[in-house]
C-alpha cells in the first residue's frame, strides 16, 4: 500500500506473513482512529449517488488484471518486472494518467537527493529498538517517510523498528507523507481557508502521531 512498505520488504527480503503480522497492530489502531474520527453527525444527500451509476470499461478491467500482476510480483510469485507492464500500457493505451503534479513529483525526488547526500556523510550503526523506531519517525516529519525508510535502512537492522518508524512517521508534519502533500494541495486548489485546514491537519495528526508512538512502545519496546 505504501512505498516504503515494499522497499522494506525487498531490501530486508522479508516473508509476506511476518511483514502483516508485524505491522497489524498499527494498522488496526489506524483503522479505529479513522473510524472513531468518521462518527460525527452530518446530514447526507443521496440523490446524486441514486442517479448515477459507474461501470469500468475495458481499460479499468485492465488495470484491475494488472493490478493482480503487481500483487504476484509482490508475493514474489513472478518477476519483479512484470510491474514494468503498467507502464507500458499507460504509454499505449492511458496517456492521460501521467498528466500528475510533476512538481510535487520532483519536490518528492529532491528528498530523495537529500537523503542520498546525508548517507555519505553519516555513518551510524542504530540497534536500539526503540532508537531505531524513533529516529525514523522523527526524521520522517523533515525528509519525509518514504525517503527516511531508504535513509535508515542502511543504518539498522532493526526492520520491525524501522516500519514501524516511517509509518508512524507518516503522520505528524505536511511533509511526513507524499499523500499528506498531495491533500494539502487538493484541498489548496479549491479553497482559499488554507490556515484553518493546516492547523486542524497538523492537530490530529500529532495526536495520532503520538498514539503510534504509544502503541510501538506497548507491542515492542519493552
Amino acid at each position: 500500500g505504501n512505498p516504503q512498505n515494499i522497499f522494506i520488504y525487498f531490501h530486508y527480503h522479508l516473508h509476506p506473513v511476518a511483514f502483516v503480522k508485524t505491522i497489524a497492530p498499527f494498522c488496526g489502531v489506524s483503522l479505529a482512529c479513522i473510524l472513531f474520527l468518521s462518527f460525527k453527525k452530518a446530514d447526507l444527500s443521496v440523490e446524486n449517488c441514486r442517479n448515477s451509476s459507474m461501470k469500468l470499461n475495458w481499460v479499468g478491467y485492465s488495470y484491475l488484471a494488472l493490478f493482480g500482476c503487481f500483487i504476484l510480483a509482490i508475493l514474489k510469485i513472478v518477476p519483479l518486472a512484470t510491474g514494468g507492464i503498467v507502464i507500458i500500457f499507460a504509454l499505449i493505451f492511458d496517456r492521460e494518467s501521467f498528466n500528475i503534479d510533476w512538481f510535487l513529483l520532483a519536490t518528492f525526488l529532491a528528498f530523495f537527493g537529500f537523503t542520498d547526500n546525508l548517507e555519505k556523510i553519516i555513518h551510524i550503526s542504530i540497534n536500539n529498538p526503540l532508537e531505531a523506531f524513533l529516529y525514523p519517525a522523527l526524521g520522517s516529519q523533515i525528509m519525509s517517510n518514504v525517503p527516511g525508510a531508504l535513509f535508515f535502512a542502511d543504518f539498522t537492522s532493526n526492520w520491525k523498528a524501522l516500519l514501524w518508524g516511517v509509518s508512524v512517521g507518516g503522520f505528524g508534519s505536511l511533509v511526513g507523507s507524499l499523500a499528506s502533500l498531495i491533500s494539502y494541495r487538493l484541498y489548496r486548489a479549491k479553497t482559499e481557508n488554507q490556515n484553518r485546514y493546516l492547523v486542524k491537519f497538523h492537530i490530529y495528526n500529532y495526536v495520532l502521531f503520538a498514539i503510534g508512538v504509544a502503541t510501538y512502545i506497548l507491542c515492542f519496546a519493552r
